[in-house]
């Protein structure tokens, strides 16, 4: 005669009455999950730069010879109050620099940038006309994640070279060495000194001859210019001609003379290689 035992009926929730009467099937439930997990571990995609686009539009313009008092009040105050019309724009950051003015759009979410862009080309396209005359022309970019730079690299000098001399090495050598790597898209250089002409103007001068600036920026940019003379075919050979600029050197610039005037650049200015 054999006795069986009764199953010992629990009280508790439905899924720990079963986890403690079937061990076995939980234990394979855990497994499976387990197995699940790690296929779908290998199987998921990775991009370490994912493509998303922020609704954030740059403007910028340029202003030759203007500093950044005269930059922000001349060009970035009024293109500023016409984009502030625009509606769905969330914020608007504006920097002034030599000669350069940079305003960045911020639209809330939900506005098609595209949209967006447009209506700013439209409000800045509108306030061109009342810009100072020598402004350059607006350039409108959009805010784009995948453009900015993956690797920054930092040079600096043992103290034989001056900060000049360092960067037209970087310029001349180590720019077109990392530009022929393979993958690399495009390479920004900053800091260190480049090299510029200084244009003194000595207004007392100006104003006894009679000479306005601008004249003397027309007196540089003419003399400044690369003309192309056509070509010439000797039998088997083109030669193409070119006129090339007069100005090689700081003295050079000195030495123009003022359209319009009998006086130099050299009379009413100094002028400095810094």
């Amino acid at each position: 005669m054999s006795s069986t035992r009764p199953k010992e009926r629990l009280k508790g929730m439905p899924i720990s009455d079963v986890a403690i009467q079937q061990p076995v099937f939980i234990t394979m439930m855990m497994l499976l999950a387990v197995v699940v997990g790690l296929l779908a571990y290998r199987s998921l995609p990775v991009n370490n730069l994912p493509d998303f686009s922020m609704p954030i539009v740059s403007v910028s313009v340029t202003y030759p010879g203007a500093g950044p008092e005269t930059v922000s009040q001349q060009v970035a105050q009024p293109i500023e109050e016409a984009i502030n019309t625009i509606s769905g724009v969330d914020t608007i950051n504006s920097t002034a620099g030599e000669g350069i003015a940079q305003i960045m759009v911020t639209f809330g979410e939900g506005v098609d940038i595209g949209q967006g862009m447009q209506s700013i080309r439209e409000k800045v396209s509108a306030v061109v006309p009342r810009l100072p005359r020598d402004t350059g022309t607006p350039i409108f970019q959009q805010f784009d994640v995948g453009a900015l730079p993956i690797l920054q690299l930092a040079v600096s000098s043992d103290g034989s070279l001056s900060p000049l001399k360092l960067r037209q090495l970087i310029d001349d050598v180590f720019v077109p060495a990392v530009q022929r790597i393979e993958g690399v898209g495009s390479i920004t250089v900053s800091g260190g000194q480049a090299r510029q002409i200084n244009v003194m103007m000595d207004l007392d001068r100006l104003s006894a001859y009679q000479v306005a600036p601008s004249q003397i920026s027309a007196a540089i940019r003419n003399a400044n210019t690369n003309l192309g003379l056509g070509s010439v075919d000797t039998g088997d050979q083109n030669i193409s001609l070119r006129a090339p600029s007069q100005i090689t050197s700081a003295d050079d610039i000195a030495r123009l003379p003022i359209t319009g005037t009998r006086y130099t650049v050299s009379d009413v200015a100094r002028v400095e290689d810094g």
